[in-house]
Formats: structure tokens, sequence, C-alpha cells
């Protein structure tokens, strides 16, 4: 009798840990000469992104900083493709008269994404690092668009019973790519 085989594959990034921990670090050690109410409070999102994907999900702002998190979800075909995820945010420079008085920012943040194919199963942990800006459309509907650099911190393949290396699709490893991200905020 065969026993079907299960091959497990992990890959770690521990410099990608550094570079996003310094990320991190920064974000949290500016001093903000200034905290406005203004833009203060709970959002709802949506949006589309990367690594984000097609994604709902929370925000909270409170002066100059922001945090929040987001799960996704997209179907290519052979492959689904679940994320989570959660940003912290730093806003600075100008005014805007609806929604924030700092609209440009900085993101930083960490995604996991699973990407279940017909064979194998791939698991990412990414860093992500962002500058973007805020577009009020109202004082209660906001739009933010970003552009960064996401890192590969990890990333663990599991082969599922039924593969067949015959039928192996192309596997592409990149330890950095680009990253964008449009979505759009209603405040409670």
């Amino acid at each position: 009798m065969d026993r079907p085989i299960q091959q497990k594959i992990v890959k770690n990034r521990a410099g990608s840990a550094g570079f996003l921990c310094l990320l991190i670090f920064l974000l949290f050690t500016a001093s903000p000469e200034k905290v406005s109410a203004q833009g203060e409070g709970i959002y709802i999102t949506g949006g589309l992104g990367l690594p984000e994907l097609l994604h709902g999900g929370v925000h909270y702002r409170g002066g100059l900083i922001e945090a929040g998190g987001s799960v996704g979800y997209m179907d290519l075909g052979d492959n689904e493709i679940f994320s989570a995820g959660a940003d912290f945010f730093y806003h600075f420079n100008g005014y805007d008269q609806f929604a924030s008085p700092e609209p440009w920012y900085l993101r930083v943040g960490a995604f996991y994404l699973k990407d279940t194919g017909r064979d194998i199963i791939h698991n990412y942990l990414y860093a992500n690092a962002r500058v973007g800006r805020d577009f009020p459309l109202s004082n209660r509907f906001l739009v933010k668009f970003d552009l960064g650099l996401i890192v590969q911190l990890l990333h663990e393949e599991t082969e599922k019973e039924s593969y067949n290396p015959a039928f192996r699709s192309l596997d592409v490893e990149l330890p950095a790519a680009p990253s964008i991200g449009v979505k759009i905020l209603y405040r409670l």
C-alpha cells in the first residue's frame, strides 16, 4: 500500500524581520507637534491591494496615529487566496477640510497569505511598508491610495495528498515586490 507523500518546505527571511522592526520603531518614536481631533474615529473599510487582495476591515484613528486590520479573499480559478493583516499608519503634512489635517501617511504592517492550489498549499508572511495619501470625498467618506514594498518573511509549502509533480505550476520566488493598495473608508 502506497502512502501519500507530504512534504513541507519552510523558508525564513530573518533579515526582513529586522527591516520591519526598524520601520515600526521609526514610526512610533516620531514625536508629533500637534494632535488634532478632526478625522479621529472608527472606520469601516473595503478595497483592493497587494497583499490585501479584495478585502474588508476596520480602522481606528486617534490623532496622527491610525491602526487597522483586514481580511481578504481572491479566487483565481485553480487557486483560492486568503489574506489577513494589520497595519499602523503615521499621518503627516498638509491639511484637508473634510477628513484629515494630515493627508499623507507612512504605513507599516504584516500580512499572512494562504494560497490553496490544486496540489500545493502555500503560506506566506509579509512585511509591508508604504507611503500614501488620504483623498476625502466628504466628512464621512475617504479614499486611501498607497505604494510601497512588501518583503517576504516566511514561506511554507505543503503538498496535498493528490500532489502530482508532472502538473506542478511555475513557482516564482520573490523575496521583495512592489505593493499597492486603494481602499474606501466610512467613518462611523
